[in-house]
């Protein structure tokens, strides 16, 4: 268990042998037991050492007692209260106790955890290449953790899940959606094989790895609506409408149902009801944009009031997750400036709507001037060049304008040529 070198730089000096079968003892004992009371069996095995002549023995037994419950705290404070700033320097000050032991399993085992709990903070800091980075480095220090890495089990299958959705986010920011789809899949698994495995029926914990599995798969589908979003697929959306936000509404309810919840499944909790709320707006969107693209012109869009406080409310919810949520709020800010362009350009100004009049009036007047004049040369109408410029004009005006095209009479029928027309 120990490889102890005697001299090493920055190592303690063990004087004998059976102060190290000591301490590998105290460690093995100490890793053999369960996690919950390891934090326990270090204080009390520290506790007696206090009672103990100070010697060169009992000071690199203490020190090694002392590495094993900043082990213990790490995790307790990590696992159990989502503190992982924390853990990260107790961890490290595991590492470098036991390092200086000679401990290399007892070590390996501790940068590993340290490693994972860095990873959580870049997650939450939006760095997922780092954490990604961070996440390979875990498996290699715990398979290299020995004996101590199979004890610790439980752990590395409670981490799993969340090692592979960051995979699943990192494949899913590329735009790669069926990498990103796999690996959401197997991280689903992994969260309900934990729920399964580690905790029975009417458990917190199982309750949430029921919801974090649900919640993956949400997480895709807010991608994927994005994604169809931005490419015009609103068909698809649309047929898809019905199942879409199953996922969020899953995950929401189970989460919201764990008792005395801690930070982690409170974020959990908060980013289901945002990603839920944005993909109840999603297919109202498509089905706007699809009246929009079917219709060649419309003068107003009922719900655009309606879906921008939906999708504005999402993305209120999902701001309140904290950084990890950052891009998805962005996401919504996107989308809700898409809702308002179009909000803009489905109601036009009058003034707006005086240019589309015009051109239609412009296209008309030049394919009828045309055609009466073909007319008039060919078959010897003897129209006048004003009666058949007048005639032109009449018609474009009401092709463009309609009864509107009224206001106009003054300027083709002056008084004075009327009176001449009726005589």
């Amino acid at each position: 268990m120990s490889e102890n070198n005697h001299g090493k730089p920055g190592e303690i000096s063990v004087v004998s042998k059976s102060a190290q079968a000591l301490i590998d003892d105290a460690l093995n004992a100490a890793f053999d037991t369960d996690p919950d009371t390891l934090q326990t069996f270090a204080e009390e095995k520290l506790q007696e050492l206090d009672h103990v002549k100070a010697t060169e023995d009992r000071d690199a037994l203490k020190a090694a007692l002392q590495s094993v419950w900043y082990f213990a705290q790490a995790v307790n404070v990590a696992f159990r209260g989502g503190d992982f700033v924390v853990a990260v320097d107790l961890l490290d000050r595991a590492a470098s106790g036991f390092d200086q032991l000679g401990q290399t399993h007892a070590r390996d085992i501790s940068v590993g955890l340290g490693a994972y709990a860095q990873s959580v903070l870049d997650v939450r800091a939006m760095n997922i290449t780092r954490a990604f980075d961070r996440l390979q480095a875990v498996e290699v220090y715990l398979n290299k953790a020995g004996t101590f890495s199979s004890k610790y089990k439980p752990l590395v299958d409670h981490m799993k899940p969340e090692m592979l959705l960051i995979a699943s986010l990192l494949a899913l920011q590329q735009l790669d959606l069926a990498t990103g789809r796999t690996l959401i899949e197997e991280a689903s698994k992994a969260a309900n094989n934990v729920a399964d495995v580690y905790y029975t029926e009417g458990r917190p914990e199982r309750l949430a790895f029921r919801g974090y599995a649900h919640l993956y798969r949400a997480f895709y589908d807010f991608f994927r609506s994005i994604s169809d979003s931005n490419q015009f697929e609103y068909d698809r959306i649309v047929a898809n409408a019905a199942e879409v936000n199953a996922n969020a509404r899953s995950a929401s309810d189970l989460l919201r149902q764990v008792e005395g919840m801690s930070e982690p499944v409170r974020i959990a909790s908060v980013l289901a009801t945002g990603v839920s709320q944005f993909l109840e707006a999603i297919p109202e969107l498509a089905r706007i944009m699809k009246k929009v693209f079917d219709s060649s012109f419309t003068t107003a869009l009922p719900g655009l009031s309606t879906l921008r406080n939906k999708i504005h409310l999402a993305g209120e919810t999902l701001a309140k997750a904290g950084p990890q949520a950052t891009a998805m709020v962005r996401f919504t800010e996107q989308v809700a400036n898409q809702v308002r362009n179009l909000e803009r350009l489905a109601r036009p100004t009058k003034k707006d709507f005086g240019v589309y009049s015009g051109l239609v009036t412009t296209a008309a007047f030049a394919a009828l001037f045309l055609l009466t004049s073909w007319a008039n040369a060919i078959f010897g109408l003897n129209l006048s060049s004003v009666r058949l410029i007048t005639t032109c004009a009449v018609i474009g005006l009401i092709a463009g304008f309609g009864f509107g095209a009224l206001r106009f009479r003054s300027l083709l029928f002056p008084a004075g040529q009327k009176d001449k027309d009726s005589d």
